[in-house]
């Protein structure tokens, strides 16, 4: 099996996505260019000091929790769908980003968007098929999931690097993994992604692909919360919920800078359906 996946070397983010944008036709857009989270994020991305590992690049680290059969095909084209739903929602912000925006200030519905496709195309996630107890992961029944021998990896991957872990850097922190449930979920998201495009608000379509976006969902698992696990020390929360498609890229620049809450117990909360088997 194939671990893990050579990094790329993106570079530096171009200075014409950066959040300070200059020479913006028409110039009147200038204001409302530089306040867009899209260059936000990608000005996030510059500071290297904090992305020792995977300079210029965001992501998440993947484990792979479903093994035998027919597997290795499926999860290959379950792992190449999810990302092609994860880059097609990225570049699908700059509809809401805009959608408050002065008309006249507004760019063509078919105009290229530099800084929503940069931050697309930066999206690396390192991916690992093997790793020590693969055999010791437990999948079902539904809240007797059991992920320990991938938090095990995980905690002993970033010892490995060697980088500061002192901060909120999303791939050090959380790791995603795909199991039976998760990648029968991916396989049946369509193949291809619709264009990228403004969506009537309200319209059939806005309503059904939010839904694929909210109901489709990978397992998520906390760094920090494996560590005290692995130490005895009970928490309200397993170290492991389950993840919106729709929130991977949100989750990942927020969460350092504050926005959305570090702490595992503020973060996850219980399903309100299933309250006793499900966490988000």
């Amino acid at each position: 099996m194939a671990t893990p996946h050579q990094r790329p070397d993106f570079g530096p983010i171009p200075q014409e996505h950066g959040f300070r944008p200059t020479n913006i036709v028409p110039p009147r857009r200038n204001y409302q260019e530089g306040f867009r989270p899209a260059r936000t994020d990608l000005g996030f991305l510059d500071f290297t000091t904090f992305n020792t590992y995977s300079p210029y690049a965001w992501g998440y680290t993947i484990y792979r929790a479903v093994f035998g059969g027919t597997s290795d095909a499926r999860f290959a084209e379950g792992l190449r769908r999810l990302e092609a739903w994860v880059r097609w929602h990225v570049r699908m912000q700059r509809y809401e980003e805009i959608r408050d925006w002065p008309e006249e200030c507004k760019p063509a519905s078919d105009e290229v968007d530099g800084p929503t496709d940069e931050l697309a195309k930066r999206m690396w996630n390192e991916v690992f098929e093997d790793y020590p107890d693969t055999e010791q992961v437990i999948t079902e029944p539904e809240g007797r999931e059991d992920f320990s021998p991938v938090g095990r990896a995980f905690i002993s991957w970033v010892a490995s690097l060697g980088v500061d872990t002192s901060g909120l850097n999303t791939r050090y922190d959380l790791c995603l993994v795909i199991d039976e449930t998760v990648l029968k979920m991916l396989e049946k998201l369509p193949a291809q992604t619709p264009p990228v495009g403004p969506l009537q608000k309200g319209s059939p379509e806005e309503s059904r692909l939010f839904d694929l976006m909210i109901n489709t969902w990978v397992w998520i698992l906390d760094r920090k919360t494996m560590e005290e696990k692995e130490n005895g020390i009970a928490r309200e929360f397993l170290p492991w919920a389950r993840l919106r498609m729709g929130f991977f890229y949100d989750l990942w620049f927020k969460r350092p800078r504050g926005l959305d809450p570090a702490n595992w117990k503020c973060l996850v909360e219980e399903d309100r359906a299933r309250p006793d088997t499900v966490r988000w």
